[in-house]
């Protein structure tokens, strides 16, 4: 941990190491806050989100009266992330999944639909308030289905087209919808499973203590060999996709696929060799163990990058557009998702996790999920479909197009 001081700004930074303390540390206090108020857990508010928004909060008012600013090294966030989805491909290789492609091309139509729905709302709502037309792409997919990686690209275009402004709205509007579809991805699928009284186990909190110990007890006894070599297995896969993404980038430069993604596919693949060839036994449950370590890691860290500071330049006409646009997504998802991903328990969970990656980031619906299926249990394909259709797949249609309309309206 090392201070700055400069002219204007007093800077604090957080190495790699004492970032990942501080993550972890802010995830248990997440998980004490959920233990302690119940209202939070009624509505799957995520634990890391918890944690992120205590520290962000704290972060605004040190910023706002000292204009002192907390610099943190989050390098470790996109190994944890592509271990996390190494773990996810080989689970649900282990699995019998049937019409699995039918049903992540479904999904992916349904996250197409959302994008289209999101721009023209925001653009007819733009020119309702006299501003200009783009701007309703920068309240809509631009930077919600987005994100900052997005917004952070077109800003700098948009400015220098002489959209006073531009750069700050965009991150601004990315804020706004990370932490919406934070918060409003749990309390979705309780809408959902309350209107549609689906038949889901509640783990009460009494009873979680000893259902923790049930667990434990089962994975007491696993040799550290065994340990040792799902660790290696998940390190080759990451491995080998942090190396396989430099080399697609060169033989296909305008795709862009991100090492979390290639991970999962690469997890398939192995998972699935694994079960023809068994050159070493795969277990679930210590799958779990990594997949619940890399998912406090890396969902941690993103919610630690939440600057609320960046809210205030959002103009009362953009602002009341992200409030609908966030209206809007909840209903999408509860009347459109829902029903058409099959209206059942898993497809409530799929749109809690929409409603995290339309509004937010993969890592936010990814939150969203884990909130509700560790109180209710596994939810099938959903941990496979959202990342995929909401992430990689969604960004193959939604870039283009928010360059497109860049293009035409301005």
């Amino acid at each position: 941990m090392v201070m700055h001081q400069e002219s204007i700004q007093h800077w604090l930074t957080f190495d790699a190491l004492t970032t990942l303390a501080f993550a972890l540390l802010l995830y248990q206090g997440g998980q004490s806050l959920l233990k302690r108020v119940s209202v939070l857990r009624k509505l799957f508010i995520p634990a890391p989100i918890l944690g992120g928004l205590t520290f962000s909060l704290i972060h605004l008012i040190i910023y706002t009266t000292t204009s002192a600013h907390i610099m943190i090294d989050t390098s470790v966030q996109i190994p944890a992330m592509s271990a996390f989805f190494a773990c996810i491909g080989l689970s649900i290789s282990m699995q019998k999944q049937k019409s699995l492609g039918t049903r992540a091309l479904s999904y992916w139509l349904l996250c197409i639909f959302m994008i289209v729905i999101q721009n023209s709302l925001g653009i007819a709502m733009a020119v309702l308030f006299d501003l200009e037309p783009i701007m309703g792409v920068v309240a809509g997919s631009a930077a919600l289905s987005g994100g900052h990686g997005l917004s952070l690209s077109i800003g700098p275009s948009l400015e220098a087209l002489g959209i006073t402004g531009a750069q700050s709205a965009t991150v601004a509007a990315a804020t706004f919808g990370l932490i919406a579809g934070a918060l409003l991805g749990g309390p979705t699928a309780r809408i959902i499973i309350k209107q549609n009284k689906l038949p889901v186990t509640l783990t009460p909190p009494k009873e979680i203590p000893k259902l923790l110990k049930d667990v434990q007890e089962k994975q007491e006894g696993f040799p550290a060999e065994t340990f040792i070599q799902h660790a290696l297995l998940i390190s080759v896969i990451i491995g080998l996709s942090s190396a396989l993404i430099p080399l697609l980038n060169l033989l296909l430069p305008d795709l862009t696929l991100p090492a979390s993604v290639l991970s999962m596919f690469l997890g398939l693949l192995a998972g699935t060799l694994l079960k023809r060839k068994p050159l070493m036994d795969v277990q679930e449950n210590i799958l779990e163990i990594f997949q619940q370590l890399f998912l406090a890691v890396f969902l941690s860290m993103a919610s630690l990058s939440m600057r609320l500071w960046e809210l205030k330049v959002l103009a009362l006409p953009l602002f009341f557009i992200l409030l609908l646009q966030s209206l809007f997504t909840v209903i999408f998802n509860i009347y459109i998702t829902f029903p058409l991903m099959g209206g059942d328990y898993n497809s409530s969970v799929i749109a809690a996790g929409m409603v995290g990656h339309s509004l937010g980031a993969s890592p936010t619906a990814i939150a969203n999920m884990e909130a509700i299926t560790s109180r209710h249990g596994p939810a099938g394909d959903a941990s496979l479909l959202v990342p995929l259709g909401g992430g990689f797949l969604g960004d193959l249609f939604n870039v283009p197009l928010v360059l497109l309309l860049l293009n035409i309206l301005t």
